[in-house]
């Protein structure tokens, strides 16, 4: 049975392992070229939001058979970044490696909104970035603002869109007056899940794998109340029950199988 669990505790997930956030992922899809800023705390979600929408929209292109529109489309971790100028060259790695050697950290100002321009022309529209942990690029502090004022021009002249995702940076920067980034995207605040979420996430799976619950209501609740609906715990909650119902032999979940996981 373990080795059936959809459940994943370490890092992000999407596709069938991906539960809940539907509005969110609706809202973004749905949203044209709007940026989004997705703010949460850590281990609530925003990577996984944000790789599933990456997915969702890869997907989209390769049905169209519009293989132009799946090569604009690029994921960063901002969390391995250093400088802006690092920022730059990881952009150009991604989209045009060949132009690596036309970079120097004293160019970048002047040759990124050649450059996005250029690659939105070359693959026939906006480029769409999903920037992760972007509250390094925030702490940057030794350095101007060039770097974020070349990322919402790019933006206000349709060559990019941008999805960011972060937590008190991210927050602090998009609602500050002085910053680039004020009203550049429209936040999505991720907070725990509701209790018809937490059920979706333990039932659903797990009976499909042919596991049997005696008070389903009962076990949901307990889980719920103990998780406080945050969704990484859950996913422990639950991948700790499958180690236990394989140990056990059995496919049977009560209230009573919760103690030994709470301890």
């Amino acid at each position: 049975l373990s080795l059936l669990t959809p459940y994943e505790t370490s890092k992000p997930v999407t596709g069938s392992r991906f539960f809940g956030r539907e509005f969110e992922i609706r809202r973004i899809l749905q949203s044209g070229d709007s940026n989004f800023a997705i703010m949460g705390i850590r281990r609530i979600g925003k990577t996984s939001l944000m790789r599933e929408i990456e997915r969702q929209l890869k997907e989209q292109a390769q049905e169209r058979g519009d293989e132009d529109a799946g090569q604009r489309i690029i994921f960063m971790d901002c969390s391995a970044i250093s400088s802006p100028a690092h920022f730059l060259q990881e952009v150009v790695r991604k989209l045009r490696p060949q132009e690596l050697t036309r970079l120097s950290s004293k160019q970048f100002p002047i040759f990124i909104p050649d450059f996005l321009g250029r690659m939105a022309q070359r693959y026939g529209g906006p480029l769409v970035f999903f920037l992760d942990e972007f509250d390094k690029v925030l702490t940057w502090h030794d350095e101007d603002d060039s770097l974020l004022n070349a990322l919402r021009a790019s933006s206000n002249q349709g060559q990019s869109r941008y999805v960011v995702g972060g937590f008190r940076e991210v927050m602090r920067a998009f609602s500050n007056l002085d910053s680039p980034l004020y009203n550049f995207a429209r936040p999505v605040r991720l907070k725990e899940f509701s209790r018809e979420q937490t059920a979706a996430m333990v039932l659903g799976p797990l009976e499909k794998l042919g596991v049997r619950f005696e008070r389903p209501n009962d076990v949901v609740d307990r889980i719920f109340d103990e998780t406080a609906g945050q969704p990484n715990l859950i996913q422990f909650y639950c991948s700790i029950l499958v180690d236990r119902l394989g140990q056990g032999g059995t496919r049977t979940i009560s209230t009573a199988s919760l103690f030994d996981v709470y301890g």
